[in-house]
């Protein structure tokens, strides 16, 4: 969802620039101020999929451990880890607000029964275009399995 708040600058952005250049130009300062973060149900995906192994998704099923990860040029990193799912909606939620002005936000998850409650610790958070809600892909969703809640902001710019 984070190029997908980058689509929609574009198509918003369009009407306003002067030439395809100056619209890629704006582009590549508005990626620079898009961030997204998601928080895991459980461990069991990232296990399949080789990212963790065994012993680890053990460990950190045992301890309720609930990854927050960050997509960082183009990469997926560990950002945190959480103690439980409240716990991870919660940090969610802060470094939404920790973001400052917020031009565009979205909350994108895997079929989460709890995607509510994210929306409810975020509903009063100002941001300049309504709330994008979307479902994952199928590709992501198949790494970081059911339950997964994402968001994606893109920050105002610092002048405005």
């Amino acid at each position: 969802m984070g190029q997908g708040l980058l689509v929609l600058e574009a198509m918003a952005a369009r009407s306003t620039r002067n030439s395809p250049v100056d619209l890629l130009e704006h582009l590549l300062a508005e990626r620079e101020l898009i961030s997204t973060f998601g928080t895991l149900e459980n461990l069991e995906s990232l296990r399949r999929g080789g990212r963790i192994g065994g012993a680890q998704a053990f460990v950190g099923t045992l301890l309720s451990i609930k990854p927050v990860i960050e997509v960082r040029d183009g990469r997926v990193e560990g950002e945190s880890r959480q103690r439980t799912r409240a716990r991870s909606l919660s940090y969610l939620a802060a470094k939404i607000r920790e973001a400052g002005p917020l031009k565009r936000l979205a909350v994108v998850h895997a079929g989460a029964d709890d995607v509510g409650d994210l929306i409810s610790l975020i509903g009063n958070i100002p941001v300049d275009e309504p709330l994008t809600i979307s479902i994952m892909g199928p590709v992501i969703g198949a790494h970081t399995g059911i339950g997964t809640i994402a968001i994606a902001l893109e920050r105002l710019h610092g002048d405005r």
